[in-house]
């Protein structure tokens, strides 16, 4: 039988970067986003962040999910105050707050023909991201893909995306092919 080692990334590039590579955030032609465009990205950590990521081995037609959870500390500013001879005396200091973090990744490949990986996927997970500002609360997001796409063997292609008004986060799945395994 056939194995595949099939991985997934979250890929958040800034609409600046990709106007930068000639890419326009409204999807015109002729120079639409391509995995080779996101990849050239990930040169500026500034303008790219690989949000999360799951890798999954499993057999031509056979489905394989991954399942991770996670704590996340996240720095909060915690004011106190006490009360002095002259009056209410009141103090900053910084707290940690958990925030639970959820990722899972289900996919079941199939292989039509030679150089064809077949991909039926899902993958969700929300976090969140933590503020500059320790007295503004993290912002939460989460992601919910599901769909089926043909790849290339060991070449990443983009799955799914979400824009909203400055970055555009890229599902990116790529499958490779790891042998054959006589029956």
């Amino acid at each position: 039988d056939t194995v595949v080692f099939v991985e997934a990334f979250v890929v958040r590039v800034s609409n600046a970067a990709l106007l930068e590579t000639g890419v326009s955030p409204l999807g015109q032609a002729p120079n639409g986003v391509t995995p080779l465009t996101i990849l050239a990205c990930l040169q500026d950590p500034e303008k790219v962040q690989v949000v999360s990521g799951s890798k999954v081995v499993t057999n031509h037609r056979v489905n394989a999910t991954t399942s991770s959870s996670f704590k996340k500390p996240v720095p909060y500013q915690r004011k106190t105050t006490a009360h002095g001879p002259q009056g209410p005396i009141t103090a900053t200091d910084i707290a940690y707050q958990d925030y639970d973090a959820v990722i899972r990744f289900s996919v079941t490949p199939a292989i039509p023909e030679a150089n064809q990986v077949a991909l039926a996927y899902s993958y969700s997970e929300n976090g969140i991201n933590v503020n500059d500002n320790p007295a503004a609360p993290p912002d939460r997001f989460m992601f919910e893909w599901k769909g089926s796409l043909v790849v290339e063997p060991g070449k990443p292609a983009i799955a799914a995306a979400h824009q909203e008004q400055d970055t555009t986060t890229f599902l990116m799945l790529t499958a490779t092919i790891q042998n054959s395994v006589a029956d």
